[in-house]
């Protein structure tokens, strides 16, 4: 089989953050579609890289004069470079970064996984053509396992990488719910909580509460959804919410705001959607605009209705529909169209 064009991606290869697993994702999609396909790094670790990943590794610009960036906006992607640049990216609050509409004006395309995103992107400026590819996850590796609630013990998990999103992933709401309805429940519930070994969080005295702090395998993730009876989340704001996603295949109900990226794929038919009002961003993203301020009230009400069982076997049926057809495959084949329209591949 003939090998097509030479397609270079460029991003951070950390083994753990969304944006890796993205560009992992990718870069295997088009290896494997016969594209001679190359990862220039950013960033590199040297740990959690798979052996396959690691082969593509390059040190410096290949020919061919155009990059697919896979990453935040605020690296500058072209410099003094005369590349053409497809720049995949996203954000989570209504202002993006200083810096970062120049970066991505010099950008022959920007790709952002939804509609809520390209209008935020436009309406701060960004000029460059803007198109719409949805994320992906693997319906392979989460298999739809539905299973009745437990009588008794009811376990809720929530996860992320709280390094870099702490304040944005806003566990400390989703610590407070749960022992909010510990207090007002006969049923035992427990609350496990997956981060990465460098994670901060409170010190916490719940016996309840079970902290999974370790990097953990692709397998070992897709465990983690079959070990619990609801995936919760209080976070501020996602450029996606590959979680939710994955949770939403796995067959476990997900609460969550629908702020952002995940209003693209959750509401009241596949998930437990929780109020929330805007506020201003904070931390790393301060003087980015506003993001969601999830009612602590609301999140504790589709806690009890999960908990409770209402309407779960058809949402998450419903959700698993809706993940499913936004798949790995689904997403490489829209950007492979993109690629083709401005001429990369």
């Amino acid at each position: 089989m003939e090998t097509k064009r030479a397609l270079t991606f460029r991003g951070n290869v950390d083994g753990k953050s969304s944006y890796y697993f993205h560009l992992e994702n990718v870069a295997r999609w088009f290896k494997a579609a016969n594209y001679h396909t190359s990862v220039r790094p950013i960033v590199v670790a040297n740990q959690n890289i798979p052996r396959g990943m690691v082969s593509l590794l390059v040190n410096q610009e290949q020919p061919g004069g155009t990059e697919v960036v896979i990453h935040d906006p605020t690296f500058d992607a072209v410099a003094d470079s005369t590349l053409d640049v497809c720049y995949v990216t996203m954000w989570e609050s209504t202002a993006l970064p200083a810096g970062a509409v120049d970066n991505l004006n010099k950008a022959k395309v920007v790709v952002v996984p939804s509609e809520w995103q390209a209008g935020l992107f436009a309406a701060q400026g960004v000029v460059a053509p803007i198109e719409v590819v949805p994320m992906g996850v693997d319906p392979a590796r989460f298999p739809f396992e539905y299973h009745e609630r437990p009588a008794k013990a009811f376990t809720f998990g929530v996860a992320g990488n709280f390094a870099v999103g702490g304040c944005r992933k806003n566990v400390g709401t989703v610590i407070d719910a749960f022992e909010a309805l510990q207090k007002n429940t006969d049923r035992e519930i427990r609350l496990v909580i997956k981060v990465y070994p460098d994670d901060k969080l409170p010190e916490i005295q719940n016996t309840s509460i079970e902290v999974v702090q370790k990097f953990v395998s692709k397998q070992e993730i897709a465990n983690f959804y079959r070990q619990i009876d609801c995936f919760v989340s209080a976070t501020r704001g996602e450029g996606w919410g590959l979680m939710q996603h994955e949770a939403m295949l796995s067959g476990v109900p997900v609460i969550a705001p629908t702020f952002g990226g995940l209003g693209s794929f959750l509401d009241s038919s596949t998930g437990y959607p929780v109020a929330y009002g805007l506020v201003r961003a904070a931390e790393r993203y301060a003087d980015c605009g506003m993001w969601a301020d999830p009612n602590p009230f609301d999140l504790l009400s589709q806690m009890q209705q999960v908990l409770h069982g209402k309407d779960t076997y058809s949402r998450v049926r419903a959700a698993r529909a809706r993940a499913e057809q936004l798949s790995w495959d689904n997403s490489n084949c829209l950007l492979e169209d993109v690629l083709t329209q401005y001429d990369f591949i």
